[in-house]
């Protein structure tokens, strides 16, 4: 997953005001610091994190994740 795909579905998702990375952290399990790395390029974005993205974006857009927030 390239760099602005991995933004494009945050925002997707999160959306890109203050906090969303932490709302992003928060869904996938994983630390803050790894999201900023991943959405900045500084830092590879691993396969289990693309993977986990693409389905919760798949879900969010078949209207089968109805409640995102709570999911955090």
């Amino acid at each position: 997953m390239e760099v602005e795909q991995f933004r494009a579905y945050q925002a997707e998702l999160v959306g890109d005001e203050e906090g969303a990375h932490q709302r992003l952290a928060d869904l996938l399990c994983t630390s803050l610091v790894g999201v900023k790395r991943y959405a900045t390029g500084a830092r590879p974005i691993p396969d289990y994190i693309a993977q986990s993205l693409r389905a919760m974006v798949l879900l969010h857009r078949s209207k089968l994740l109805k409640n995102l927030d709570s999911m955090a």
